[in-house]
Order: C-alpha cells, then sequence, then structure tokens
C-alpha cells in the first residue's frame, strides 16, 4: 500500500509532524510505501504516479488564514486527483479540506489550548468507537462551525458546541479532525491505525493510463494497454 503524509508543519520548529509519521510508520506494514510530501513540487510528482492507496494530512500551528499558495495547492490537488483514495486530515488540514468542501471555520471563543473535552454525537468504525466524553489536545481557536452538504459531524466540543470536533464524508472517503491525535492519549491514538486498516480494505490503486476513470477496482488481470506502470493490471475494465 502506498502512504503519502502531508507535511504541514515543514517550515515551523513543531514535534507535531514528526510524531505523527512515528505514529503512521508504526502502523503500516512493512511491505507499505509511506511519502512525505512537504511540497507542491512533492505533490506533483505523486499526482504523476496515479498511485496512492491512503493519505494522512498533518496539522500545524496556524490559521488556515495564514495558509501558503503551495500549502492551498497540496490540499486541494490531492483531494481532486485521489477523489477515491481514503483522506484523514488533522485541524489544519482538517479546516482546509471543510472550506474547499463549501463549509466554513471561522475563529470562536476556544478553550485554552490543550487537552479538550469532547462530546461524540455519532460513533464511527475510525475516529469514534464509542459514544463517551473524552478529551483530545487541540491548538487553534479556528474552529468549523459548519460542514458542506456531503459532510457530517461526528463530535462537537463541550464548551463550544459550535465547533465540530470530528467530521466525514457521506461516501466515508473524507475524515478529519479539529484536534492532534499524535498529542492525545487513549483511543484517539488508535485513530491512525484503524484508518490505515480501513483503507487497506478500500483497495484504491489502479493504473490511470488504462482506464483513467479512477474506478478503484484491482482485479489484477491482464492490462490491454500494454502499459508499464507499477500498477500494470489494476484495472481490467470489467466493471464497464
Amino acid at each position: 500500500m502506498i502512504i503519502a503524509i502531508v507535511d504541514n508543519a515543514h517550515t515551523q520548529k513543531s514535534s507535531a509532524s514528526s510524531a505523527l509519521t512515528a505514529m503512521v510508520r508504526s502502523a503500516a506494514s512493512s511491505a507499505d510505501i509511506v511519502k512525505i510530501i512537504a511540497t507542491f513540487s512533492d505533490a506533483k510528482q505523486l499526482i504523476a504516479t496515479g498511485k496512492c492507496d491512503a493519505i494522512i494530512m498533518s496539522g500545524a500551528h496556524k490559521s488556515i488564514r495564514a495558509a501558503t499558495f503551495d500549502e492551498i495547492m497540496v490540499v486541494g490537488c490531492l483531494l481532486t486527483t485521489f477523489s477515491k483514495t481514503p483522506i484523514y486530515a488533522t485541524c489544519f488540514a482538517a479546516h482546509l479540506m471543510v472550506e474547499m468542501y463549501g463549509g466554513t471555520v471561522q475563529t470562536l471563543a476556544m478553550p485554552p489550548h490543550g487537552l479538550l473535552e469532547i462530546r461524540p454525537v455519532q460513533t464511527h468504525d475510525v475516529l469514534q468507537t464509542h459514544d463517551n466524553v473524552f478529551k483530545a489536545y487541540h491548538g487553534h481557536d479556528d474552529a468549523i462551525v459548519a460542514l458542506p452538504a456531503n459532510m457530517h459531524a461526528l463530535s462537537v466540543a463541550v464548551e463550544q458546541p459550535r465547533a465540530t470536533m470530528a467530521f466525514v464524508s457521506n461516501d466515508g472517503l473524507r475524515m478529519g479532525v479539529h484536534y492532534h491525535p499524535e498529542k492525545s492519549q487513549g483511543d484517539v491514538t488508535k485513530t491512525i491505525s484503524r484508518f490505515l486498516a480501513y483503507a487497506r480494505t478500500k483497495g484504491t490503486s489502479r493504473c490511470v493510463r488504462c482506464c483513467g476513470f479512477g474506478c478503484g477496482c484491482h482485479v489484477h488481470k491482464n492490462c490491454a494497454c500494454g502499459c508499464s506502470c507499477a500498477a500494470r493490471g489494476a484495472c481490467d475494465l470489467s466493471w464497464w
């Protein structure tokens, strides 16, 4: 499985990205390929291959109003190019994702940065496996106050119910959290491994040179076009 980690904090003195990367590598199998996407150039190289099975987008210690052109382009291009690939975004990246799909992020009177009490409104196999109030680390005054039509909330902040803490798209391929799993404790830290397990079952690797439809099938039969890409035979158009 090919896993891409988008490092949105690579220009900051932050341990968040390295901690998140360590969590991903720990949860990945020895056969998985982990790629770090730190710049738009890195993203373009990944897009050129047309192959990625899971994308995890890190947070950053700033508001999305301060997002650079490169950061916006990386998130936006990966969301659109890998439309059938599961993507998990944390804090800053989750905020960008929500606004790119038509939701609203704005500054709210949020509790002090640190462990925040969160109330589930719906359970989820990856992000929330229980319906008990729990704590997770947050470090933003920006908050998700309105989700786009294709997403629904999984939890809200106890002290600021207007703020969505976790969400998922209706097709299950986009999910995000306001908080930092790599700085939290308990069940929250298991979301990365559960996300990778989920992505593994989705099996979205495909040969875009064969059909370009992004059907996501991976039947591994002979490829009619005779392409030489690493995913040769990933799509045989049997669904068409």
